[in-house]
């Protein structure tokens, strides 16, 4: 069961330091584990597709100091970076440049084709979600990934081609 309205209000008021953890944990009463529960909560987002929950989900997971796995998140966001159903996009292509990794190559790829697709991105008009992708790919910094990069410096998307040409010309300075 997600979580319900009084429930999110309380962990917005835990996370801002309104409220402390112990409080929100007798107000949100759940069985088992923090561990347990943040990932019922991100299995049930995932299964209904519902990206209001993902957020409350990584927030709960998040206030609480668990973070899974380091392989376990990357395949994670492997798997929800491609997905138009969430606006967790930047924060997951962050985490991604944070903890490079060659195999997310292809996810960054797809966030990139994604993006006109973002509707809630529709403000972005100067590239910044590309650059976010770029920095990644560069961060990640393998022939292949700085080859994406030199790949959409052709691209007929302006913001994108722009932006791809700024990275490559860091990478050839």
């Amino acid at each position: 069961m997600s979580l319900n309205k009084d429930q999110k209000a309380a962990l917005i008021q835990m996370m801002k330091k309104e409220i402390p953890k112990e409080e929100f944990l007798k107000f949100y009463q759940f069985e088992g584990s923090i561990e347990e529960e943040s990932d019922r909560l991100l299995a049930e987002a995932i299964e209904q597709k519902d990206g209001e929950n993902l957020w409350y989900a990584f927030t709960f997971s998040s206030g609480f100091g668990y973070f899974r796995c380091e392989e376990m998140l990357l395949k994670l966001y492997w798997e929800l970076l491609p997905q138009d159903w969430h606006e967790e996009h930047e924060d997951m292509i962050r985490y991604l440049q944070d903890h490079p990794n060659p195999e997310s190559i292809i996810a960054i790829d797809k966030a990139i084709m994604l993006k006109p697709k973002l509707k809630y991105l529709d403000y972005d008009d100067y590239g910044a979600y590309y650059k976010k992708c770029f920095w990644a790919l560069y961060s990640i910094g393998t022939e292949d990934a700085l080859g994406l990069i030199h790949y959409y410096c052709d691209s007929t998307n302006e913001i994108l081609r722009e932006q791809a040409q700024y990275r490559a010309n860091k990478i050839n300075a």
